[in-house]
């Protein structure tokens, strides 16, 4: 009896261990992936300065209110869905099939 009840010790250790280093897993994982967002929005965000003269003279807001009258016309929508489908065969959509897209 005594040896069953070391052996279910035993096990509820492993388990309470193992839960600890999924928690753990879990919270790495959530930081590296916070990482990767903080990165591509600073990133993203360069390139539209770039794109955009003078754009630190503008609001968020005027910023937002450009981009969706943008990307509301058929041709960006269209450009749009062009490049998803690039993703789909390629890992940078901007260089396929010999282009780039640049300012």
């Amino acid at each position: 009896m005594k040896n069953i009840d070391n052996e279910i010790q035993a096990a509820q250790t492993k388990i309470e261990q193992l839960t600890h280093r999924q928690d753990r897993l879990v919270s790495k994982l959530k930081v590296e992936e916070r990482k990767k967002r903080t990165r591509r929005l600073i990133e993203r965000g360069a390139i539209l300065e770039s794109v955009i003269e003078n754009s630190v003279d503008f609001s968020n807001e005027q910023i937002q209110t450009l981009l969706i009258e943008i990307f509301s016309s058929e041709f960006a929508r269209a450009k749009v869905k062009e490049m998803r489908g690039q993703t789909e065969n390629s890992e940078n959509p901007l260089l396929c099939q010999g282009r780039t897209y640049t300012q």
